[in-house]
């Protein structure tokens, strides 16, 4: 997963335009804790810093297991019929969830008509769940509970091996937590992928039986 962050980046790099090639560039490495709070932020362009060791994966505090998109598919595929929708901070994966989902009606069955409304890529980190976090609120007013919780990109539930990618999980759990105590009755996993889901074969294994596996990066 880490060769596969890399690649991508390399591949964004190589891929800018000339013009932006030719400006003067300051680079920042990933680092291992969320751009949260004064420190964080003073951090981020401190030379070496966030280099901690990996802490073991273990359980998420609180948290059974962690259910994939094909068990939320199931449930779907319970009701007669009725609208789903995914909602959430631009970025964070609604359009594909919503199209996997969609795949796995399908296959389970179901008649599906997809629409979007939103043409607009983040970790469960800790604005993306704040901001989604103020959504609940809105929809109680108007008489609607959110059924579940997509947790995507989730790098825990990836079970990572790189250092960096490691530590970065002590944040991931603290928001998993959040999620379970405070924000949702379901919630349902979607690994870091080292390849996008992009296509009918690859939305089709977030919606099977199977645990999507990490691919080679090209």
């Amino acid at each position: 997963m880490a060769c596969s962050i890399e690649f991508l980046a390399e591949q964004a790099l190589g891929a800018m335009p000339a013009a932006l090639r030719a400006l003067p560039q300051d680079r920042v490495p990933l680092r291992a804790f969320d751009m949260v709070g004064l420190p964080a932020l003073r951090a981020l362009l401190a030379p070496g810093a966030g280099l901690v060791l990996a802490a073991p994966a273990g359980d998420v505090g609180g948290l059974e297991t962690l259910r994939g998109l094909d068990a939320l598919a199931d449930e779907l595929a319970g009701a007669e019929h009725g609208p789903i929708m995914t909602m959430g901070k631009g970025g964070v994966g609604k359009t594909t969830v919503a199209a996997a989902l969609a795949i796995g009606l399908v296959q389970r069955g179901k008649i599906v008509h997809l629409r979007s409304t939103d043409p607009a890529a983040q970790l469960p980190q800790a604005t993306p769940v704040w901001q989604a976090a103020a959504l609940p609120a809105d929809l109680r007013r108007a008489g609607i509970e959110p059924r579940a919780w997509v947790l995507n990109k989730s790098v825990l539930a990836a079970g990572p091996h790189d250092p960096l990618l490691g530590a970065r999980l002590a944040g991931e759990r603290r928001q998993i937590e959040r999620m379970a105590d405070e924000l949702a009755k379901r919630i349902f996993v979607v690994p870091r992928l080292t390849r996008p889901p992009i296509g009918f074969a690859e939305l089709s294994r977030l919606v099977s039986d199977a645990t999507p596996t990490p691919a080679a990066p090209p």
